[in-house]
């Protein structure tokens, strides 16, 4: 599954490829995306705030299709409604965006969306540099059934 996703980000978000973005781990408990610094630098040699944000971005985006295309849901479109990042520390190095979605909250998000064909989920997505997390990200995701999938 890692395999297909990256060939999921690489072909429909061509920005992840320039990004060095790598899909490290996906199932059911944790997405992690992993990301170098030297691609994603600013003028200061840390880590650009945008190239951070979108980490955690993609991660959420990530680990809702995953869950899901597990559940042969026909072309599900997953949209970030919104987002509010907390940068705590620079990072100074390679990094990874984590997502561990709880099993309950992701079961309702699955039974609203069948029973309405939208549903909507709050994640909580975050970066670590170094084992330390430097950004937290609390984003909401919608889901549509039907439409455009991966």
């Amino acid at each position: 599954m890692k395999n297909y996703f990256q060939k999921i980000l690489n072909s429909k978000i061509p920005l992840t490829k320039h990004m060095g973005v790598k899909v490290k781990k996906i199932d059911s408990t944790e997405t992690v995306l992993e990301m170098p610094l030297h691609l994603n630098k600013n003028h200061q040699e840390t880590a650009f705030g945008g190239s951070l944000a979108s980490a955690a971005m993609l991660c959420g985006w990530c680990t809702l299709m995953f869950f899901l295309l597990q559940r042969d849901l026909d072309s599900p479109r997953v949209v970030l409604a919104d987002a509010r990042n907390q940068f705590l520390a620079p990072v100074e190095g390679d990094f990874e965006a984590v997502c561990r979605p709880s099993e309950e909250e992701l079961i309702n998000f699955y039974y609203k969306l069948i029973a309405r064909g939208k549903a909507s989920i709050a994640l909580d997505i975050s970066i670590f540099c170094g084992g330390k997390e430097a950004v937290k990200m609390s984003g909401v995701y919608v889901a549509f059934l039907g439409g455009f999938g991966p």
